[in-house]
């Protein structure tokens, strides 16, 4: 009994490890597609769902697709609506995990196509480690034979272990307990797919009734929704609506399938005469209770929609956290005051440009970790309402110019009027900045989906540069004075790829197959960043960095210095 305990415990771990291979490799080969092919076709709700349906198919895993729609939803390249569609979608498209297993794992000799599949994909891992494509997909085709491998262990390990097992025993126990322990059992592994393919197993050795499987898959099928609930923690308010959605439809559709199970095991048993193939039984039940249930909450997502959009509304936070505090009665503290009250705003306006390009601005600001293991560590894109953050900084900055010119009124020395003017002209540039940033943000993000190689490859440079300036900004606010020469470098190489990006472009518009459309907007983008990195510079002038001399003789002598 012990080693037969040992050879489940070591099915399951094979069949768990090769559905997070797989889960990645898929991601590595269509990451970026997937989520180009879910942005462009969820203008419609039968296109969302079906789009889901075919995403969850091809990726086998449901959470994976999840996780997907919240970070598009998150950043806005998906509607609610729409996002709700797809998850919907998915909920049918993890089906035919139970298609799989049913058919292949229990109707042929798994070790006969197991094996080989182990062997290809591990010579073509061992051969080709240096080509990423084709190494992603000798880990895929390694994942398949390692799943069906680990499928082949949990069979056999069942198939000993119902020898001796008392059905009866267990009977008793209920419907309910039953979708207690798919539900638990999903939450713990976090795949539904794999709690399926166990169940799956149990009922084709005998250990588990139909009506007892059935209700294990109800439970699995509620229990995939932990996984979105999980990641939408911390993320925008529509990020937590796609989770709640998840919940609800998963939920609704659970309690329709309970209510429907005495009638569709009759009709998939005995109509269908599925009683000697209960796997497949048990994987069209799956799939029946899936479908009725997008079929019929489908005409509902538009409601739905309107009603999530009424929860989990922000209370308001303060935005500024100086000049509320200090009047402008003793000038010398206020001044004080509004000088932090800039430097908190050119932090805001920092973070704000790193939101834009995708990048968490803790990594740059706080953690400060290498300018490639930010970029590595930032791959997807962001789920933030850039729009809330910039009609913040805009508050900010009304209430920073307003508190200026109201001390201005104030009797002040000559060098106090003239600090003011510094610090609103700081302001000024910092907001053109962040503007400028804003509107870049559209087509930072169609370059992280691009599938041309030179554009992905431009939108990470971009980003490296940008990385690398704000981390030295930063460690000169932190007291790091000796970084002004390396934002002087970095600010001359931003400066440089502004002056030859025509020519490098028209060199790579046929190396690359780039359209006019696109070389133009990345000659906008380059110019954009350019132009905010000076403005950013000559703010941080005036608020706390040496002067540095941006203009064209100042920028050679400055060039040299460095």
């Amino acid at each position: 009994m012990y080693q037969n305990l040992i050879l489940a415990f070591s099915g399951l771990g094979l069949f768990l490890y090769a559905m997070l291979l797989m889960e990645e490799s898929m991601k590595k080969l269509a990451g970026r597609s997937f989520k180009k092919i879910i942005q462009n076709s969820t203008k419609t709700v039968l296109k969302s769902i079906f789009i889901g349906v075919l995403a969850t198919a091809v990726l086998q895993s449901s959470s994976l697709v999840s996780l997907i729609v919240l970070s598009l939803v998150g950043a806005g390249f998906v509607n609610l609506k729409s996002g709700i569609g797809v998850i919907f979608g998915a909920n049918i498209g993890t089906t035919f995990t139970s298609w799989v297993v049913a058919i292949f794992g229990f109707k042929l000799n798994i070790e006969s196509f197991a094996l080989p599949l182990i062997g290809v994909g591990s010579f073509l891992l061992l051969f080709f480690i240096e080509n990423k494509k084709i190494s992603t997909l000798a880990k895929l085709i390694l994942a398949l034979g390692l799943l069906f491998l680990g499928l082949s262990y949990m069979k056999e390990s069942m198939e000993v272990f119902a020898q001796n097992f008392d059905l009866k025993e267990y009977a008793s126990y209920g419907t309910f307990a039953m979708v207690a322990v798919g539900f638990v059992l999903t939450a713990v592994i976090q795949s539904s797919s794999a709690a399926t393919a166990i169940f799956l197993t149990a009922l084709y050795s005998g250990i588990i009734t139909f009506d007892m499987g059935a209700a294990l898959v109800i439970g699995a099928n509620i229990g995939t929704t932990v996984t979105a609930m999980l990641g939408s923690i911390g993320g925008t308010p529509d990020k937590k609506r796609i989770a709640a959605a998840h919940l609800i439809f998963n939920l609704a559709t659970g309690v329709l399938a309970l209510i429907l199970l005495p009638y569709l095991s009759r009709f998939i048993l005995e109509y269908l005469a599925l009683k000697d193939d209960l796997t497949t039984a048990l994987a069209l039940f799956h799939t029946i209770f899936n479908f009725l249930g997008v079929l019929l909450f489908s005409p509902f997502i538009s409601s739905l929609a309107k009603y999530l959009n009424t929860l989990f509304t922000k209370t308001k936070t303060p935005i500024a956290h100086y000049i509320t505090k200090v009047p402008t009665d003793i000038p010398e503290v206020a001044l004080e005051a509004l000088k932090n009250e800039s430097l908190h705003l050119y932090k805001n306006t920092l973070e704000f440009c790193l939101f834009i390009i995708n990048i968490r601005p803790k990594d740059v600001m706080v953690e400060k970790l290498k300018t490639k293991e930010i970029l590595e560590k930032n791959s997807d894109i962001l789920d933030i309402n850039y729009s809330r953050l910039y009609k913040n900084l805009k508050k900010l900055e009304i209430m920073i110019i307003s508190y200026a010119n109201d001390l201005k009124s104030k009797e002040l020395k000559e060098d106090e009027v003239k600090k003011i003017g510094e610090i609103t002209e700081a302001v000024d540039k910092m907001m053109f900045a962040s503007k400028t940033f804003k509107d870049i943000k559209e087509d930072m993000d169609r370059f992280a989906l691009s599938l041309n190689e030179y554009e992905y490859s431009i939108y990470q440079h971009f980003r490296y540069s940008v990385a690398k300036l704000f981390k030295n900004i930063m460690r000169v606010i932190e007291g790091e004075k000796s970084r002004v020469a390396d934002i002087v470098r970095i600010y001359n190489e931003i400066s440089e790829d502004n002056k030859n990006a025509i020519f490098f472009i028209a060199q790579r518009i046929k190396e690359y197959d780039i359209a006019q459309e696109s070389a133009a907007t990345i000659l906008n983008v380059n110019r954009a960043i350019f132009f905010a990195s000076k403005n950013l510079i000559e703010s941080a002038n005036r608020l706390f960095l040496p002067m540095i001399d941006l203009t064209e003789n100042g920028f050679e002598n400055s060039k040299k210095a460095a």
